[in-house]
């Protein structure tokens, strides 16, 4: 088993990564959905056939993913810190 502190301070590194990767992506749901609005008639699908008017929705979709897991590390971090 590996040592509980070593854990800990992963999962908190893997975090703050995390954290860094879902505020990028949200600057990339404002920037894309900006540029989107003028060729997509400000009009977002996922499953739309030209790929600037889906790039809003896989920027929120990564965005939420990265938040959820880096809530996930965090979680998992203080587990380990009540195991020390």
């Amino acid at each position: 088993m590996a040592n509980p502190r070593i854990l800990r301070i992963t999962f908190f590194v893997a975090a703050g990564l995390l954290m860094l990767a879902a505020i990028w992506s949200l600057m990339w749901v404002f920037s894309s959905a900006s540029l989107a609005c003028t060729a997509c008639n400000c009009s977002y699908s996922l499953f739309d056939p030209v790929p600037r008017c889906r790039q809003p929705y896989i920027a929120g979709i990564l965005s939420l993913v990265s938040l959820i897991l880096a809530v996930g590390a965090i979680i998992f971090g203080q587990r380990q810190k009540r195991k020390m």
